[in-house]
């Protein structure tokens, strides 16, 4: 885990998930919540969607998606919750 990822607390159940990782799980081998500007970043907060099912951040990872090479930040958006019994990305 770096200084930056994206997480999402479950006020009910008392959870905290990352969400910033690749398919297997894994986390991101940069920054994810951050945008370049120049010499420094901006924080760039993760949306949720209305009915809980999607966030939506960017991140600085190459990992977080197969053959990442371009070097940029990209936006993702990752399915929260059970769907055939696992998290997943669309």
């Amino acid at each position: 885990m770096r200084t930056f990822d994206v997480f999402l607390r479950d006020l009910k159940t008392a959870t905290t998930t990352l969400v910033s990782v690749n398919s297997a799980g894994i986390g991101g081998d940069r920054a994810s919540g951050l945008l370049p500007a120049g010499d420094a970043f901006l924080i760039a907060v993760p949306v949720i969607s209305a009915d809980r099912r999607f966030v939506a951040f960017v991140s600085l990872a190459s990992d977080l998606v197969a053959n990442d090479t371009n070097g940029a930040t990209d936006v993702f958006v990752r399915r929260i919750g059970k769907q055939r019994g696992k998290k997943g990305w669309l």
